[in-house]
């Protein structure tokens, strides 16, 4: 997603080699409880749920995620990812647990300031 890779080097600050900065076009200050909470409200049994996160790092999201789909009786049917640690192992993790992933941009590293992402698809 070009204008997805273009904000994220124009406007995302690689503050260390694993720390990426996006909060000015990403807001990803969310207290994690009350959205378990509100997104059991949300889960009815029964139904094919895709799961939408901002970034993925090592997995631990998704898999509560998912666990709060399994307790409604829902299932997860795949997971979109904003942006991406390539560098980390939270694709493999995914991809072990059977997960259907698609992720718009992935960072392959970030050093000394510098990001460099994977090629547009």
């Amino acid at each position: 997603m070009k204008i997805l890779h273009d904000t994220i080097l124009k406007d995302g600050l690689a503050l260390s080699d694993s720390i990426l900065k996006v909060d000015s076009f990403i807001n990803h200050q969310i207290d994690p409880k009350l959205m378990s909470q509100v997104g059991k409200e949300f889960i009815n049994e029964g139904e094919n749920i895709l799961l939408i996160d901002d970034f993925l790092s090592v997995g631990n999201a998704i898999l509560d995620l998912r666990d709060i789909v399994n307790q409604g009786g829902a299932t997860v049917v795949g997971v979109g990812i904003i942006i991406e640690k390539g560098f980390k192992e939270g694709r493999e993790n995914l991809l072990k647990e059977g997960f259907h992933l698609k992720s718009l941009a992935i960072v392959e590293k970030m050093e000394k300031g510098k990001i460099t992402l994977n090629k547009i698809k």
